[in-house]
């Protein structure tokens, strides 16, 4: 691998842990034979908004520790914070998922225009079918992926969104 590498870049939440998109990045070596780089922001650091939450907390991650060590009663968390931790902090895993707010668009890959007609379709085909090969699903379900699927606008219920409040930020 002595060519020019791909850049993988992607923000961080500091709740998704960074071996998931370690492991994207090997995914996409594999299927483009090509070295990749990886670049992330962490976004650690930064201040919360103290007006929005009732937790003083940095991260979903803290919140979540804050809900499961019975120091907050409630938190709002996205799914995939859960999917990756409820097993490696302690009482986690007994928390009850109440409710969504709402649907929230799944995680994008977007790809450089220039690169996308080499790279898409390919891409596209390995990650819809990953889940028939078992050494990337070892590695990625203890991140609560189970597989890959096309997203489509068709797929959602645009009558059932229209009640839900969009006034209020989430992510």
């Amino acid at each position: 691998m002595n060519e020019r590498p791909l850049v993988l870049a992607i923000h961080l939440s500091p709740s998704l842990p960074i071996e998931v998109f370690e492991v994207f990045a090997e995914i996409i070596e594999v299927v483009t034979k090509k070295p990749v780089v990886l670049l992330y922001e962490t976004r650690f650091g930064r201040p919360v908004a103290k007006d929005i939450t009732d937790i003083d907390a940095n991260s979903q991650l803290e919140v979540l520790r804050m809900v499961a060590g019975k120091q907050a009663e409630v938190g709002i968390l996205e799914a995939p914070v859960i999917g990756c931790h409820k097993m490696t902090i302690i009482g986690a895993e007994f928390l009850q998922i109440l409710l969504s707010l709402g649907p929230l668009p799944p995680y994008r890959i977007m790809i450089n225009k220039a690169l996308e007609n080499t790279l898409a379709k390919e891409l596209t085909t390995y990650l819809l079918n990953i889940n028939q090969r078992k050494e990337w699903m070892d590695r990625l379900s203890p991140f609560g992926i189970v597989g890959f699927a096309e997203n489509s606008t068709d797929f959602y219920n645009l009558d059932e969104i229209k009640s839900v409040i969009t006034s209020v930020r989430y992510y």
